[in-house]
């Protein structure tokens, strides 16, 4: 669920889904507008999907949260 493998394609994983994410995560953002955008633009993503996305990517140290806002930490 985590990684791709043979049975879970790039997009259902997380870390392909925290890509993508990322991708769109180019200013800092409030999460409920992050949590918008990701749902347009992705089909395979629901709010539990999204919460464990943004703990995986604060746990890689790619992005922090202060408050409501979410922000890209640029290494």
């Amino acid at each position: 669920m985590i990684l791709p493998s043979k049975y879970v394609q790039e997009k259902e994983s997380l870390l392909g889904l925290g890509a993508i994410v990322l991708r769109f995560l180019n200013k800092d953002m409030p999460l409920s507008e992050l949590w918008e955008c990701s749902k347009e633009n992705l089909d395979s993503i629901n709010f539990e999907r999204f919460v464990l996305v943004l703990d995986l990517l604060f746990v890689m140290g790619l992005v922090d949260v202060d408050g409501q806002l979410v922000k890209r930490i640029e290494s």
